[in-house]
Formats: C-alpha cells, structure tokens, sequence
C-alpha cells in the first residue's frame, strides 16, 4: 500500500497537540525503541498533514479542537471556572510539522502559545512536539482502538462550545483593574 493510501486509511489523524492521556512513563529503553522507529520512517509532506488534519476536530479528554480548511484554529477547554477557550491558526509543511499559533483566553488571564509538532511514518505514524518532546505511536496504520487519531472526527463539532467558552469567559473575566462589568458571574450550560 503507497503511504498516500496508508495516511488516508488512517482515517484523518490529527497530531497530538498536548492532550494525551495520563499513563504510566515508558521504560528509558521503550523510549529509545519508539524514537528509534519513528527516526527510521520519514517526514510527513504538508499535503499529507493537511489531508490528515484539515476539516477535522479533535477531541481530547476535556475539550476539543478544530482544524478550519482555511488555516484557523478554534478550541474550548473544560469548563466552570477553568473554562478556556483559544482562537487562531494552524499550517502544515513539508518538513513534516504542524504548527498551531493561538491565543488562549481563561478567567484569569489571556496568553499566547505557539506550538509545534513534528509527524513521521514508518508503518505507523509517530509525532512529537518540538523542540524536545519525546516521539510517540500517534496511528497504527489503518487506526486501532486506542490510537490517538480514533479521536479525529471528520466536521466541525467544536462551534457550539466554543461559543459557550467564549461567552462564559467573555461576561467572567478577571482584570488586573477587576471584574469585568457584566454583572453576576454565569455558569456555563
């Protein structure tokens, strides 16, 4: 099977932007297995990656995130009062990374963050964030129970409560002059 099938089969993998579920750390020689497979693959062409990513959402344990065929980025974290919600954009290069630039909003403060993730295929495909991640399984090509991309969802499922996120942090932020006058706080729906 050429790659460009086996990345299709995949079923739209989407990189690990920082959401991976807690477990146990992997032995030092583990570590070294996986890096050493995944330096053994190649690169991922920026087709590939916007094949894999475009047009998908991304879900993780506390949130969710969207990949707008257009390069934006939107995402909502959690909520009540670590509701958090980030806007922005993404790309993909031929050097086999994604990148997403996005402004992250909370209660308490609003940050920027620029974040970098690297993607290779061998029989798998394998992704780390830049600079100094640790290399990780990200897809067993075609995807099996477990793998991170079986949590990329074909559509934007992320609108709705982003929105929400929005709004919530928006009427309920906190200043370095105070509250925000909105009003009581709300609670999220």
């Amino acid at each position: 099977m050429n790659l460009v099938k086996k990345v299709a089969a995949i079923g739209t993998a989407f990189v690990a932007m920082c959401f991976i579920a807690a477990a146990p750390a992997p032995s030092r020689a583990a570590t070294d297995d996986v890096a050493a497979t995944a330096m053994s693959g190649r690169v991922l062409t920026g087709f590939e990656l916007r094949k894999l990513f475009s047009g998908h959402t991304w879900y993780w344990k506390d949130g969710a995130a969207y990949f707008q065929a257009n390069g934006m980025f939107k995402a909502w974290v959690k909520g009540g009062a670590e509701t958090t919600y980030g806007e922005g954009s993404w790309s993909a290069n031929d050097d086999g990374q994604l990148c997403i630039r996005a402004r992250w909003h909370s209660l308490s403060e609003d940050t920027n963050a620029f974040n970098c993730y690297i993607h290779r295929i061998n029989e798998a495909i394998y992704q780390r964030e830049l600079p100094r991640g640790s290399w990780y399984l990200f897809s067993h090509v075609p995807v099996r129970a477990g793998d991170e991309a079986g949590k990329l969802e074909q559509g934007d499922h992320v609108t709705t409560e982003y929105l929400r996120a929005r709004r919530y942090v928006t009427r309920n932020a906190r200043t370095e002059r105070g509250r925000v006058p909105s009003g009581q706080p709300d609670k999220p729906r």
